[in-house]
């Protein structure tokens, strides 16, 4: 993206990195510019976390970008945005939820999919899905935004892949479990934001992704 390479790293489960947290290099040169250890990339504790809560990144497991101030970084609690400018990490609201309010931390939870971060028209598309969400479907997020700007919802419980399809649409595999012929490939058209069509329709195929942080569906050709 704009000629720089973003290098996500993972922690070791205790909430440490080997060499930062986050790495920006040339994409050319591939010379290290920048780098933000995992105490650089803390962020604003939210309304209702418990006072042991560490609020830093835990298990990052995908990363989207659209600009410099926009690279937006998936992990187990939600999904959040990083302004490399400023150095700023901020939690995108409505991507988690506050767990174990009583007699526990007061932890987040995500509420999102780590199965396919999209950027296309210069906005991120992800699945919200999972056992806290209170919806299924695809989200919206503007740059520069910190919370959710639009939601698709879908009947389905869980999203287990997306996809940027042909011309200006997305491609979102979905699976409901416990339910037989619920797997399926529904095609959303970035225009209107509305569903086009069911690609593959209801089958009892498992599309489900397993313990995996891969989309688990690819597009090629036509």
């Amino acid at each position: 993206c704009q000629n720089k390479l973003y290098i996500l790293c993972s922690t070791d489960g205790n909430g440490t990195t080997t060499d930062g947290g986050l790495i920006v290099a040339d994409a050319t040169t591939f010379k290290k510019e920048k780098s933000f250890s995992l105490s650089d990339l803390a962020f604003e504790k939210p309304e209702g976390t418990g006072p042991e809560y560490r609020p830093y990144l835990k298990t990052p497991t995908s990363l989207a970008v659209i600009n410099e101030r926009n690279v937006f970084i998936k992990d187990a609690q939600g999904l959040f945005r990083f302004d490399t400018t400023t150095g700023v990490l901020t939690a995108i609201e409505g991507t988690y939820h506050i767990a174990n309010t009583i007699g526990g931390d007061g932890n987040l939870e995500s509420k999102v999919s780590s199965k396919g971060l999209i950027v296309a028209n210069g906005k991120l598309y992800l699945g919200s899905a999972g056992f806290w969400s209170d919806q299924s479907g695809v989200m919206e997020i503007a740059p520069d935004k910190n919370k959710i700007s639009r939601t698709l919802e879908f009947p389905v419980d869980l999203v287990s892949g997306l996809v940027k399809g042909k011309d200006n649409e997305l491609l979102l595999t979905h699976y409901v479990r416990g339910t037989k012929r619920s797997n399926g490939v529904t095609r959303v058209s970035l225009d209107d934001f509305q569903t086009d069509e069911t690609v593959v329709k209801p089958t009892t195929i498992s599309l489900a992704p397993g313990f995996f942080d891969k989309s688990g569906v690819v597009y090629d050709g036509n």
